[in-house]
Order: C-alpha cells, then sequence, then structure tokens
C-alpha cells in the first residue's frame, strides 16, 4: 500500500495540470476500457436473461436527490476549471474544451446506464453488484472491480 501511494503521489508534486497531463489521458482511457468491458458484460446478461425486466416507477424525494448527487459527482470537474483554462496555449476554447470533455464523459455513462436500466430493470446503487461476475458456461467476460482486466472463459 505504501508502494502504491508513493506512486500516485509524485504526479501531485508536479505544478499544474500542464505537467502531469497524461494523469488525465490515462484515467479517461481506464474509464473507457471499464465502460466498455462493462457494456459487453451487460449486453451478455441481456441476451441471456430470462423472465421480464421489472422497471420500478416510483419518485421520492431520496430518489430524486440521490440521483440529483450521483449527476453531480459524475460531472463534477469545475473547482479544477480555472487552472485549466489559465494553463490553456488558446484560453478563448475553454467552452469549447469543456463542452468536449462533458460530451466525452456522457458518451462514456450514457451506454452503461441506459442498458442496465433495459437488461435490469432495477438496478443496485453500484451496476458492478447487479451485473453478473464469474465464469460461465456460455463463456463471456469475468468483471471482478472496475480496475480489473476482461478475462475470456470458454467451455472446456
Amino acid at each position: 500500500m505504501i508502494i502504491v501511494a508513493g506512486v500516485l503521489l509524485t504526479p501531485t508534486m508536479l505544478g499544474t495540470p500542464a505537467d502531469f497531463w497524461f494523469v488525465a489521458v490515462g484515467a479517461t482511457c481506464a474509464t473507457a476500457v471499464a465502460c466498455v468491458i462493462l457494456l459487453v458484460s451487460i449486453l451478455i446478461d441481456a441476451k441471456h436473461h430470462d423472465g421480464p425486466v421489472i422497471h420500478t416507477t416510483e419518485v421520492t424525494f431520496t430518489s430524486v436527490s440521490v440521483a440529483f448527487g450521483t449527476i453531480c459527482f459524475a460531472f463534477g470537474g469545475h473547482p479544477a476549471f480555472p487552472t485549466f483554462q489559465a494553463d490553456m496555449k488558446k484560453q478563448s476554447n475553454f467552452g469549447k474544451a469543456v463542452l468536449l470533455g462533458y460530451t466525452i464523459v456522457l458518451l462514456m455513462y450514457l451506454p452503461v446506464s441506459a442498458a442496465g436500466f433495459f437488461a435490469y430493470g432495477h438496478v443496485e446503487d453500484n451496476i458492478l453488484a447487479t451485473v453478473s461476475s464469474g465464469p460461465r458456461p456460455h463463456g463471456g467476460l469475468h468483471l471482478d472491480h472496475p480496475a480489473s482486466s476482461a478475462r475470456l472463459y470458454h467451455r472446456r
């Protein structure tokens, strides 16, 4: 754990996000890979799902508050915006950069959430708790943790 902390601490000692842009690129790529793995796993589950999908429609103050908090967390990068704009070569393109960033996030999160809703109906707070995991007789992806790799299982 100390080694991991040391590795993660090193980029924070750099000056501004312009000095450690590779961390953002790596995080975006890791999120994209995790979304693709998760989407494929959901589609495999949907293909082999028996019975009707139950969609709950009860809307309460709590459910709206939780949904709003989740959306704010998913799109919450506002505190870092001034630093990003200050580091840009063409600061006038900041609006385009924000629009591009939010579009990329939306394109990663929306397919996973829509597929989970239509495949399972009601899902747990963490989609990983709803998606099937482990070896399957029909073959598929195994997802233990968001940082895990995809392992393909084949019937032997």
